[in-house]
């Protein structure tokens, strides 16, 4: 349903069935009353009254703001204001969010060919900042852009089967010709070398480009934009700003809106306490996904409409080599998940406001969570985690004949406190460990990518609300299976549950329900904590909406600042 079919009242002959009248309304009908002389329809307000000024958003810095590159939170923040895919996720707050919509593409389109092929009318008219004009063909050079740039968004995704894709290597020719077929402008058919249900999924990610791109980082010259935004500067480290793109005009309300504030400048690098004190005088307007966990108590009680806790549909974890001694044997596995303290990794993290203990791979947000824990002290059919059976813990290690093995632990510094409790915890168990700490996520992850032997190391998995992604991770060649698990009779499990999951987030719960909890018992990762990210607002910020689909947190650009 696009923007022509959400600004309209219909009139219906109940006799007939068919459509007598079409009355415009100038925004979305949110209700409907009848009267004596006729019918009273209630409109949702335009917000107009509420467009302009300027937003200021303390957070992170970006690994780069290529959107065939960045690979971070808030360069997918970012990304999601300047940037489209042929499809997106319905930008909007509350459950409607979760719905996957036609974005750059006039609809979504259903697979062809056995679920090899999948054909879309691209919007015409449609520019980019630049002013040149939106084509079907700028999908193709987006996706060899990225296959020859070794995009990290790439990995694991439905994008890497289409045809000819096996063949784009990083820095050498790409030719997608056969695989992303473009007739004319405004259509483009996309075949893949074998069925992926997750294809409209991963197309959320592919923002196209313009000719002249380059085959490279655009370092701090922007990508021209689709969105409401475009990227006007960027200092690395310390600034990025957004002003509006005067190209832009809202073609969906469902996938693109026009954005509220004229300019959104994103400040870097600002200490957390300054950046509080910032927010309460009124000198920055978000603290996005940064707020320090030692304050979240704190400013709860004393802004409680200012405080945003937004739930992920994430789990933090220790993944366990299960290919290298001690971890390949499952006793050793299950042994430290019984002697983990959760209760207390989630308060190094922060406390119960920023981390809710769990022993389950699917996080609570996910359709198919079903509460489950057998490694606790006392368990009953709760499936509560109470308390660590260090006891239980000890007898297994004993019976593996693994006492005084060398463990070496891998983490970085947003995990730096808990590395070191598991490190204690290890030598408590009596194995000889030690911990090696990178100083950056991004350093500690492409490490990681090129070092199969690590035993073990903390991670966390974000993702959409779809339990078969997060089982993927866990697939014998998925790219982030830093357990090196593999079973291809789970793994054929998990491709049935991604193909009844494509469509429909909630269906085959009852599936996902069951390869969690084999999961858990199998214990390649050591399940620690659900994740929650905090913001905080000031007072001349309103229409705070979250959507952990299209954004981590807030949808910055439907944000009011006075």
């Amino acid at each position: 349903m696009g923007l022509e079919f959400e600004q309209r009242v219909v009139r219906i002959d109940t006799r007939t069935g068919r459509q007598t009248a079409v009355f415009r309304v100038g925004n979305r009908p949110k209700g409907l009353a009848a009267a004596q002389d006729g019918v009273w329809v209630a409109v949702q307000a335009s917000g107009t009254g509420h467009r302009g000024g300027r937003l200021v958003v303390i957070g992170a810095g970006f690994d780069s703001i290529d959107p065939a590159l960045g690979a971070t939170t808030e360069a997918f923040n970012v990304f999601g204001l300047a940037y489209d895919g042929l499809t997106a996720f319905r930008r909007v707050g509350g459950s409607e969010g979760a719905q996957l919509v036609a974005d750059l593409a006039a609809g979504l389109p259903l697979p062809t060919d056995r679920g090899r092929s999948y054909t879309f009318r691209v919007r015409a008219g449609i520019r980019y900042s630049d002013g040149s004009l939106l084509r079907a063909q700028d999908f193709r050079r987006a996706l060899e852009r990225m296959l020859v740039l070794g995009s990290p968004v790439l990995q694991d995704s439905a994008l890497t089967k289409v045809v000819g894709a096996a063949s784009c290597l990083p820095g050498r020719p790409c030719d997608l010709s056969r695989g992303v077929i473009v007739s004319g402008p405004n259509s483009l058919t996309i075949r893949l070398s074998s069925p992926d249900p997750k294809l409209l999924l991963a197309l959320t990610l592919l923002a196209p480009v313009p000719a002249g791109m380059p085959p490279k980082d655009v370092g701090t010259n922007p990508v021209p934009s689709t969105g409401p935004y475009t990227i006007e500067n960027y200092v690395p480290g310390r600034q990025l700003t957004l002003v509006r793109n005067s190209h832009f005009r809202s073609w969906s309300q469902r996938a693109r809106p026009n954005g509220y504030p004229d300019e959104i400048a994103w400040r870097i690098g600002v200490r957390p306490d300054e950046a509080v004190r910032r927010i309460i005088d009124g000198k920055a307007d978000v603290l996005f996904n940064s707020v320090p966990a030692d304050r979240v108590e704190e400013l709860a009680a004393r802004y409680p409409h200012r405080l945003h806790l937004i739930p992920q549909h994430a789990t933090a974890f220790v993944f366990l080599n299960a290919g290298r001694a001690p971890f390949d044997d499952i006793r050793v596995r299950r042994a430290l998940n019984y002697a983990v303290d959760r209760r207390k990794m989630a308060n190094l993290h922060g406390g119960p406001a920023v981390a809710q203990p769990t022993c389950q791979t699917v996080p609570p947000t996910v359709p198919g969570y079903r509460r489950y824990c057998p490694y606790t002290a006392d368990p009953d059919s709760s499936g509560e985690w109470k308390a660590p059976d260090l006891a239980k813990a000890r007898e297994l290690v004993a019976a593996s004949g693994t006492k005084g093995e060398n463990i070496v632990v891998w983490t970085f510094p947003f995990f730096g406190k808990e590395g070191r409790y598991l490190v204690s915890l290890l030598r408590r168990l009596g194995y000889r460990a030690q911990l090696r700490e990178f100083r950056d996520d991004g350093t500690y992850f492409a490490t990681l990518a090129r070092t199969p032997s690590v035993q073990a190391g903390l991670a966390g998995w974000f993702g959409v609300a779809l339990a078969a992604d997060m089982f993927g991770t866990l697939s014998c060649h998925a790219a982030f299976n830093w357990a090196h698990f593999c079973d291809p009779r789970f793994e054929g499990h998990v491709k049935r549950l991604a193909a009844e999951q494509a469509n429909d987030p909630a269906s085959g719960a009852a599936l996902a329900a069951r390869l969690d909890r084999e999961i858990v018992n199998r214990a390649p990762w050591v399940p620690l904590f659900t994740p929650r990210f905090a913001d905080f607002t000031s007072k001349r910020v309103g229409n705070y909406q979250p959507n952990t689909y299209a954004a981590t947190s807030v949808l910055l650009d439907q944000l009011w600042v006075r």
